[in-house]
């Protein structure tokens, strides 16, 4: 039997949507005074919903 090649494409995440959480919480902490509870509390909204958001428009690549 003659064998079947096939070509498998790897998909890789982005690292984007982890870098501009990493900004966000820097932001955050100069921001808002991280030592209050309400202020680690919008601090964690802000970052979850930023990294939400990036995640959605960042997409796959494919390493060539």
């Amino acid at each position: 039997m003659a064998e079947m090649h096939r070509t498998v494409e790897k998909r890789i995440k982005s690292a984007m949507p982890l870098w501009i959480t990493a900004a966000l919480v820097v932001i955050c902490g100069l921001i808002f005074p991280l030592y209050r509870i309400w202020g680690i509390l919008v601090s964690a909204a802000v970052c979850l919903i930023g990294y939400l958001i990036a995640k959605g428009g960042c997409a796959y690549r494919c390493p060539s």
